[in-house]
Protein backbone atom coordinates (compact mmCIF):
# COMPACT_ATOMS: atom_id res chain seq x y z
CA UNK A 1 0.00 0.00 0.00
CA UNK A 2 1.39 2.98 -0.68
CA UNK A 3 1.69 6.26 1.96
CA UNK A 4 1.76 9.76 1.70
CA UNK A 5 5.35 9.50 2.06
CA UNK A 6 6.28 7.13 -0.72
CA UNK A 7 4.46 9.88 -3.19
CA UNK A 8 7.26 11.79 -5.26
CA UNK A 9 6.62 15.40 -4.87
CA UNK A 10 7.66 18.05 -7.08
CA UNK A 11 7.86 21.91 -6.99
CA UNK A 12 7.66 23.83 -9.98
CA UNK A 13 7.90 27.33 -10.44
CA UNK A 14 8.53 29.98 -13.23
CA UNK A 15 10.68 32.59 -12.41
CA UNK A 16 10.72 35.83 -13.85
CA UNK A 17 8.91 38.17 -16.51
CA UNK A 18 7.82 35.47 -19.02
CA UNK A 19 4.10 34.67 -19.09
CA UNK A 20 4.27 31.73 -21.02
CA UNK A 21 3.43 28.82 -18.97
CA UNK A 22 1.88 26.30 -21.34
CA UNK A 23 4.76 23.88 -21.29
CA UNK A 24 5.35 23.75 -17.84
CA UNK A 25 1.92 23.10 -17.18
CA UNK A 26 2.09 20.29 -19.86
CA UNK A 27 4.61 19.21 -17.54
CA UNK A 28 2.93 19.04 -14.50
CA UNK A 29 -0.34 17.58 -15.86
CA UNK A 30 2.38 14.97 -16.68
CA UNK A 31 3.97 14.40 -13.83
CA UNK A 32 0.52 14.26 -11.91
CA UNK A 33 -0.37 11.61 -14.33
CA UNK A 34 2.02 9.60 -13.46
CA UNK A 35 1.12 9.89 -9.78
CA UNK A 36 3.30 12.51 -8.33
CA UNK A 37 2.37 15.15 -6.13
CA UNK A 38 3.08 18.32 -8.12
CA UNK A 39 2.58 21.77 -7.09
CA UNK A 40 2.88 24.79 -9.26
CA UNK A 41 3.66 28.33 -8.05
CA UNK A 42 2.29 29.92 -10.99
CA UNK A 43 3.93 32.71 -13.38
CA UNK A 44 6.38 35.86 -12.54
CA UNK A 45 7.73 34.40 -9.10
CA UNK A 46 10.99 35.52 -7.35
CA UNK A 47 13.65 33.66 -6.40
CA UNK A 48 12.61 33.87 -2.98
CA UNK A 49 8.81 33.14 -3.57
CA UNK A 50 10.15 29.86 -4.68
CA UNK A 51 12.10 28.89 -1.90
CA UNK A 52 10.02 30.35 0.32
CA UNK A 53 7.28 27.80 -0.92
CA UNK A 54 9.94 24.77 -1.25
CA UNK A 55 10.40 25.51 2.54
CA UNK A 56 6.53 25.37 3.03
CA UNK A 57 6.60 22.46 1.90
CA UNK A 58 10.19 20.94 3.36
CA UNK A 59 10.23 17.42 1.92
CA UNK A 60 12.17 18.44 -1.47
CA UNK A 61 15.23 16.49 -1.45
CA UNK A 62 17.12 18.09 -4.91
CA UNK A 63 17.01 21.89 -5.86
CA UNK A 64 17.95 23.03 -8.66
CA UNK A 65 16.96 26.94 -10.28
CA UNK A 66 18.86 28.35 -13.36
CA UNK A 67 18.65 31.36 -15.67
CA UNK A 68 18.33 31.22 -19.56
CA UNK A 69 18.58 33.61 -22.34
CA UNK A 70 17.25 33.47 -25.86
CA UNK A 71 18.08 35.03 -29.06
CA UNK A 72 15.84 34.77 -32.38
CA UNK A 73 17.80 35.73 -35.12
CA UNK A 74 16.68 36.45 -38.88
CA UNK A 75 13.54 36.87 -39.14
CA UNK A 76 12.72 34.02 -36.70
CA UNK A 77 14.93 31.54 -38.85
CA UNK A 78 17.67 30.61 -36.25
CA UNK A 79 17.86 30.99 -32.59
CA UNK A 80 21.01 30.99 -29.93
CA UNK A 81 20.36 30.06 -26.39
CA UNK A 82 22.42 30.23 -22.85
CA UNK A 83 21.36 29.14 -19.80
CA UNK A 84 23.12 28.63 -16.13
CA UNK A 85 21.72 26.18 -13.75
CA UNK A 86 22.79 25.50 -10.19
CA UNK A 87 21.85 23.52 -7.15
CA UNK A 88 22.07 20.77 -5.13
CA UNK A 89 20.97 17.15 -4.15
CA UNK A 90 20.28 16.86 -0.30
CA UNK A 91 21.94 13.42 1.38
CA UNK A 92 18.94 11.83 2.45
CA UNK A 93 20.26 8.04 2.30
CA UNK A 94 23.57 8.33 3.52
CA UNK A 95 25.20 7.99 0.52
CA UNK A 96 29.28 7.20 0.36
CA UNK A 97 29.84 10.87 -1.39
CA UNK A 98 27.12 12.84 0.87
CA UNK A 99 25.08 15.61 -0.71
CA UNK A 100 26.07 17.48 -3.99
CA UNK A 101 26.58 20.71 -4.95
CA UNK A 102 26.46 21.43 -9.01
CA UNK A 103 26.50 24.08 -11.25
CA UNK A 104 26.88 24.56 -15.06
CA UNK A 105 26.12 26.09 -18.39
CA UNK A 106 24.40 25.27 -21.57
CA UNK A 107 24.72 26.95 -25.03
CA UNK A 108 23.12 26.28 -28.02
CA UNK A 109 21.13 27.41 -31.37
CA UNK A 110 19.36 26.19 -34.16
CA UNK A 111 18.87 27.22 -37.52
CA UNK A 112 16.01 26.44 -40.11
CA UNK A 113 17.87 25.26 -42.89
CA UNK A 114 14.55 25.08 -45.56
CA UNK A 115 10.97 25.25 -44.91
CA UNK A 116 10.87 21.81 -43.44
CA UNK A 117 14.23 21.27 -41.98
CA UNK A 118 16.46 22.06 -38.99
CA UNK A 119 19.81 21.82 -37.67
CA UNK A 120 20.20 21.43 -33.84
CA UNK A 121 23.26 21.84 -31.54
CA UNK A 122 23.74 22.42 -27.74
CA UNK A 123 27.12 22.31 -25.75
CA UNK A 124 26.70 21.41 -21.37
CA UNK A 125 29.04 21.90 -18.85
CA UNK A 126 27.95 20.67 -15.17
CA UNK A 127 30.84 20.64 -12.30
CA UNK A 128 29.70 18.93 -9.33
CA UNK A 129 31.17 18.58 -5.57
CA UNK A 130 30.42 15.71 -2.93
CA UNK A 131 30.25 16.77 0.66
CA UNK A 132 31.80 13.46 2.51
CA UNK A 133 34.74 11.76 1.62
CA UNK A 134 34.41 8.70 0.35
CA UNK A 135 35.34 5.58 2.56
CA UNK A 136 36.06 3.05 -0.26
CA UNK A 137 37.91 5.39 -2.36
CA UNK A 138 39.59 7.94 0.63
CA UNK A 139 38.58 10.91 -1.36
CA UNK A 140 36.39 13.13 -2.00
CA UNK A 141 34.36 12.96 -5.19
CA UNK A 142 34.23 15.80 -7.62
CA UNK A 143 32.92 15.26 -11.40
CA UNK A 144 33.08 17.55 -14.74
CA UNK A 145 30.41 16.51 -17.21
CA UNK A 146 30.18 17.64 -20.53
CA UNK A 147 27.36 17.09 -23.58
CA UNK A 148 27.16 17.71 -26.50
CA UNK A 149 24.27 17.23 -29.09
CA UNK A 150 23.82 17.60 -32.91
CA UNK A 151 20.74 16.85 -34.45
CA UNK A 152 18.06 17.59 -37.37
CA UNK A 153 14.18 18.19 -37.11
CA UNK A 154 12.59 17.54 -40.50
CA UNK A 155 8.88 18.28 -40.56
CA UNK A 156 7.80 15.21 -43.48
CA UNK A 157 4.70 15.89 -43.17
CA UNK A 158 1.67 18.19 -41.33
CA UNK A 159 1.78 17.93 -37.99
CA UNK A 160 4.36 15.28 -38.16
CA UNK A 161 8.43 15.67 -37.37
CA UNK A 162 11.56 13.07 -37.19
CA UNK A 163 14.33 13.79 -35.04
CA UNK A 164 17.44 12.17 -35.70
CA UNK A 165 20.26 13.34 -32.95
CA UNK A 166 23.79 12.43 -31.88
CA UNK A 167 24.72 12.94 -28.40
CA UNK A 168 27.95 12.22 -26.75
CA UNK A 169 28.33 12.69 -22.61
CA UNK A 170 31.66 12.18 -20.98
CA UNK A 171 32.65 12.51 -17.11
CA UNK A 172 35.30 13.26 -15.52
CA UNK A 173 35.84 12.14 -11.97
CA UNK A 174 38.43 12.03 -9.63
CA UNK A 175 37.49 8.68 -8.53
CA UNK A 176 37.54 6.73 -11.63
CA UNK A 177 34.49 4.44 -11.20
CA UNK A 178 32.55 7.34 -11.64
CA UNK A 179 34.04 8.40 -14.99
CA UNK A 180 32.76 7.28 -18.58
CA UNK A 181 31.95 8.40 -21.79
CA UNK A 182 29.06 7.26 -24.28
CA UNK A 183 27.66 8.24 -27.40
CA UNK A 184 24.28 7.66 -28.34
CA UNK A 185 21.97 7.81 -31.43
CA UNK A 186 18.70 8.24 -31.03
CA UNK A 187 15.51 8.62 -33.80
CA UNK A 188 12.46 10.70 -32.65
CA UNK A 189 9.20 10.68 -34.23
CA UNK A 190 6.76 13.35 -33.09
CA UNK A 191 3.13 13.72 -33.61
CA UNK A 192 1.64 17.29 -33.06
CA UNK A 193 -1.95 17.01 -32.11
CA UNK A 194 -4.19 20.67 -32.86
Amino acid sequence: METKSDIIRVLIAKVGLDGHDRGVKIVARTLRDAGMDVIYTGLHRTPEEVVDAAVQVNSFNSVTSGLGWLHVIGEGKAVLFGSYLFGDERDTDGRADGAKRFDGVRLGGQVMLKESLDLFAAATHLRAHYGRENATFLATRGDQQSDTVLGVNWRFARDWTLRPQLLESRNNSNITIYGFKRTELSVTVRRDFR
